[in-house]
């Protein structure tokens, strides 16, 4: 989630001959020097503060939903569209339920309840004309957990948050037999 309020980002040069970094804010011109007066110099310099200005802006109180978005956000510059679709689809499940818990309010006992909750919901199989009801399989309520265990250690790897957030994700029961 980048900086939506960030317009008209360019470079400019200054009467003293140096270059600046120009873009509009919320409404405000904001500026920050290059530190350079060579043109090639300042396209360089101007990438790299470019990024910073875009920089997500980290909310006080990181919601575990905020997290799941940003992780879900740089997974899909580096993904394949198929892994990053089924990524998307067991984070989401998670930000359900969990989302708006801020994430130093993420315990363990939110962690059981969400495998148990999870574990009591119906999936619908991928052939409408089976149309056949189960419940979430065991195994995908430990993928989701521990995507979203990952999707904790890259926002503090990010600096997002300032400690990693540890829960056990304990055994569920064997997955069922296909019959058939």
């Amino acid at each position: 989630m980048q900086n939506p309020t960030i317009k008209n980002l360019r470079l400019r040069r200054r009467k003293d001959g140096m270059y600046e970094v120009v873009w509009t804010e919320d409404g405000t011109q904001k500026r920050r020097s290059t530190g350079h007066k060579r043109q090639a110099d300042a396209n360089a310099e101007m990438t790299r503060i470019e990024a910073d200005v875009r920089a997500p802006r980290v909310p006080d109180a990181p919601t575990v939903g905020w997290i799941i978005d940003m992780f879900l956000e740089t997974k899909q510059r580096s993904m394949k569209l198929h892994n990053h679709k089924t990524l998307s689809v067991s984070l989401n499940a998670v930000k359900t339920r969990l989302g708006n818990l801020r994430w130093d309010q993420l315990a363990q006992r939110h962690v059981d309840d969400y495998a148990h909750a999870r574990m009591q919901d119906i999936a619908w199989g991928d052939d409408p004309a089976k149309n056949m009801a189960r419940t979430i399989s065991p195994s995908t309520v430990n993928r989701e957990l521990r995507m979203l265990s990952t999707a904790i250690k890259a926002a503090h790897a990010a600096r997002y948050i300032p400690t990693p957030v540890a829960f056990r994700i304990n055994a569920l029961p064997p997955p069922r037999r296909r019959s058939g």
